[in-house]
């Protein structure tokens, strides 16, 4: 496998060590066969720290969190929230990269974005099995992200690939699967669930809560299929939604 940063030397080797350190603590978890590459590269769209491309070959991370170390010697980091959300951002994509050899229908769907009701529920369900993955190593503390979700509105009645912002149901939807995948302690989830002030966000998490018990009974599978009672839940609150907090 490749590693490498192509604009700073010192990141170079230091990303080196660092993945190193991942597949020792964390490889045995996944099947990464297929991954050719890792690059450090300056920044990615939308606010992403990693992102896993060219059918799970590629592994591309965002320099955000290296700039805000320290320093770059990995025995002075241990206690360091930003090295340790790198880590945490490397095993997800590794696990995306392994999932993809694994699921490569549901995959495909998830990309699929000329139809979108297909292709959020498996969009949500691949970012929630890595997320939770990631989060079960109990790598990094995500209580701010947490923190910062359940204070938001949330008055989701749009819906398209390019915004960021909380009217755009799509980044509900991309956002909620990393929230599912950081609460797995249900009586953490409900802590959080009771600071919502949004009461149609509630009932949304409560639906998708209990469908991906039923998914998880299932695994694996790689059957489309078995999405589509999560496609009817997100399609019947994105229609309530809608109706709920169109202008």
């Amino acid at each position: 496998m490749r590693v490498f940063c192509r604009y700073d030397q010192q990141l170079d080797y230091f990303l080196k060590s660092i993945v190193q350190s991942v597949l020792v603590s964390y490889g045995n978890q996944l099947s990464l066969d297929g991954l050719g590459e890792i690059e450090l590269i300056e920044d990615l769209p939308g606010f992403s720290d990693g992102r896993t491309i060219q059918g799970g070959k590629k592994i591309v991370l965002a320099s955000r969190l290296f700039h805000g170390l320290p320093t770059y010697e990995i025995s002075k980091l241990s206690n360091n929230e930003n090295y340790r959300h790198i880590i945490s951002t490397i095993f997800h994509e590794m696990g995306h990269a392994s999932d993809m050899k694994a699921m490569p229908n549901i995959y495909a769907k998830a990309q699929d974005l000329e139809h979108k009701e297909q292709m959020l529920p498996a969009y949500f369900w691949v970012e929630y099995l890595a997320e939770k993955r990631s989060c079960s190593a109990n790598i990094a503390s995500h209580i701010e992200y947490c923190e910062d979700f359940v204070a938001r509105k949330w008055r989701s009645y749009r819906f398209d690939f390019c915004t960021y912002t909380e009217e755009n149901f799509f980044y509900l939807c991309k956002a909620l699967a990393y929230f599912m995948g950081r609460t797995i302690d249900s009586n953490m989830r409900q802590e959080y669930c009771a600071k919502m002030k949004n009461p149609l966000l509630k009932s949304f998490i409560s639906s998708i809560a209990e469908e991906l018990l039923v998914l998880e009974s299932y695994l694996p599978f790689d059957d489309v299929g078995k999405l589509f009672d999560l496609e009817n839940i997100m399609n019947t609150y994105y229609l309530r939604f809608c109706e709920t907090f169109t202008p």
